[in-house]
């Protein structure tokens, strides 16, 4: 029953403070000392809570980042896992292809990249990081 009591003044203070056009101060005063508010109790605990989720939401993209990069090192980890079932020519062609379909500042840095004078994990290694760079894994095929 005390509960019942409780839920209901919460109840109507929501109710109250929604709407308490046409009060005065003193009015309003009355009416919170008769719902047992303790105002300034009241107000530092709203204030609190409006921080914290100001500082949630502010921190929220720290978390986004977070799951961000976690997914993609999970995709990459699942492409490089892809590479090293690949024998060495086919390593050599997907390096081409990839080079080739980066964008043209990443073409051009590796243009004088030989990947016959690199061992296979050192061309993996510049597959993951090209595609990581130009996010093209969904362009190319690992598996023909």
């Amino acid at each position: 029953m005390a509960s019942d009591k409780k839920d209901n003044v919460g109840y109507h203070l929501v109710d109250f403070l929604s709407d308490p056009e046409g009060m005065t101060e003193t009015e309003l005063d009355e009416e919170l000392d008769k719902m047992n508010v303790e105002v300034y109790s009241l107000v530092n605990r709203v204030k609190s809570m409006v921080n914290q989720a100001l500082e949630d939401d502010r921190l929220a993209w720290q978390e986004a980042a977070q799951a961000n990069w976690t997914a993609a090192l999970n995709r990459l980890q699942g492409i490089k896992s892809k590479l090293l079932n690949l024998p060495r020519a086919k390593l050599v062609e997907q390096f081409e292809e990839i080079k080739n379909a980066a964008g043209p500042k990443l073409s051009v840095a590796f243009r004088e990249v030989d990947p016959e004078k690199m061992d296979d994990d050192d061309i993996r290694d510049i597959i993951v990081n090209l595609i990581h760079l130009e996010n093209l894994e969904s362009d190319i095929d690992l598996n023909h």
